[in-house]
């Protein structure tokens, strides 16, 4: 079966299925979620620009990432965490963009859906990206919210 899945490019899927993994998003701020996981935004593409306009639960400020164009297509995008945002109850995810190229971006909690838990301990990335200052402009482009981190 796994064969056949990952032929047809839909191995985590299948997997996810097989091992009875929810499919629900996170109904709670995991600052402890290691980079590594991976986790995917939610496909519907209402709620998320709802999620992505308010502050998550639990934080004071909204991502804000302005008015998507139709083109923009973030709903049931995959990334691998590489930090967490307490400012923002959010984590910052390394991605592949529409052109697929590599981006990073960041997705409040309740967006996402966990897919795999990274428990190894070892990130790929060992710096320390929490971040509760005020003065975290990183997610912004020429002085406005953007959902993708370009520089």
């Amino acid at each position: 079966v796994l064969t056949k899945a990952a032929a047809a490019g839909v191995t985590r899927e299948v997997e996810s299925i097989l091992s009875g993994r929810t499919r629900s998003p996170m109904t709670a701020w995991r600052p402890d979620l290691k980079a590594g996981a991976i986790i995917r935004l939610i496909d519907d593409r209402d709620e998320l620009k709802r999620l992505f306009g308010r502050p998550a639960p639990g934080s004071q400020k909204a991502i804000n990432i302005g008015p998507w164009p139709d083109y923009f297509r973030p709903e049931g995008r995959e990334g691998r965490v590489v930090g967490v945002s307490e400012k923002y109850r959010a984590y910052r995810v390394s991605g592949r963009g529409m052109n697929g190229r590599e981006m990073k971006m960041i997705w409040p909690f309740d967006a996402c859906i966990l897919i795999v838990e990274n428990n190894s301990g070892n990130p790929p990335d060992s710096s320390d990206d929490s971040d509760d200052s005020s003065s975290d402009d990183s997610d912004i482009i020429g002085g406005q919210r953007s959902f993708f981190d370009l520089s």
